[in-house]
């Protein structure tokens, strides 16, 4: 998340599709085109507006008076994440567990409860 760039996105009326330029599971970086929900979609078109972003790194750091910064790094993912918990109300032990990797480890259990098989979930995840 933090590596894409604007030049990764391919938006249409209808769709915006990402580049996953590489993934652990692509050890020769040939790439892969993914499809966003239409939630995603929306957040995203939101997000592209709001900040004009419109090359290099897509999501970027706010300063506290809402000014753009630069890139994001892994380490501001998790204080973002933890800082999302614990507006929400979670536990301050569930909020301390929390890091850049929760909404993947997230998206696996979601997908395991709903019966989905070892496989799907790989492909899912990557």
């Amino acid at each position: 998340m933090i590596a894409l760039e604007y030049e990764d996105i391919l938006i249409t009326d209808s769709n915006i599709k990402l580049k996953l330029r590489k993934s652990k599971t692509d050890p020769l970086a040939t790439g892969r085109w993914l499809y966003l929900s239409k939630p995603a979609q929306r957040y995203l078109r939101e997000w592209i507006n709001a900040s004009s972003v419109k090359s290099g790194r897509l999501f970027r750091g706010l300063s506290t008076n809402g000014k753009i910064k630069g890139s994001l790094n892994s380490a501001q993912i998790g204080r973002i994440y933890k800082k999302l918990a614990k507006k929400s109300g979670l536990d301050t032990v569930t909020v301390k567990n929390i890091n850049g990797h929760s909404t993947k480890v997230g998206a696996a259990k979601n997908l395991l409860l709903s019966d989905a098989t070892l496989p799907i979930i790989m492909n899912r995840e990557r």
